[in-house]
């Protein structure tokens, strides 16, 4: 999920260079930390609670200029995440309006895959 909700630019070298060779053997913590000494203010995780409306959910991600956010509980718990597009078929498409009467947990996919911060980049691969 972190991966997904992420989205970094394939041809931004801020993100630390970690793709093919320069991969192996550094974490998810490697790449965040390389991305965060480029000087980037916004590393792209987008994050909504699960109760919010899809409205301000699809808002912040057009603010923020981003395809996805994860979906966390009251408690800073991972359930899930909404992409744009989970917004476009699932309430626009389907007649639900703006979204503002449907909460990002009726749409979001749940229990998505994640990794810890220590995990080997390479590992997301093999998932």
């Amino acid at each position: 999920a972190v991966a997904a909700a992420t989205e970094p630019n394939a041809a931004d070298d801020g993100a630390a260079g970690l793709t093919g060779e320069a991969a192996r053997g550094k974490t998810l913590g490697d790449f965040i930390d390389a991305h965060a000494s480029s000087g980037k203010k916004h590393f792209g995780l987008v994050r909504v609670v699960s109760n919010d409306s899809v409205e301000s959910a699809a808002k912040k991600l057009f603010d923020l200029h981003a395809g996805a956010a994860l979906v966390i509980s009251d408690h800073d718990d991972l359930l899930g995440i909404i992409t744009v597009s989970d917004i476009v078929k699932r309430v626009t498409g389907a007649g639900k309006g703006a979204g503002r009467d449907v909460t990002v947990a009726e749409i979001m996919t749940g229990h998505p895959d994640s990794m810890t911060a220590d995990e080997l980049v390479v590992d997301a691969l093999s998932r």
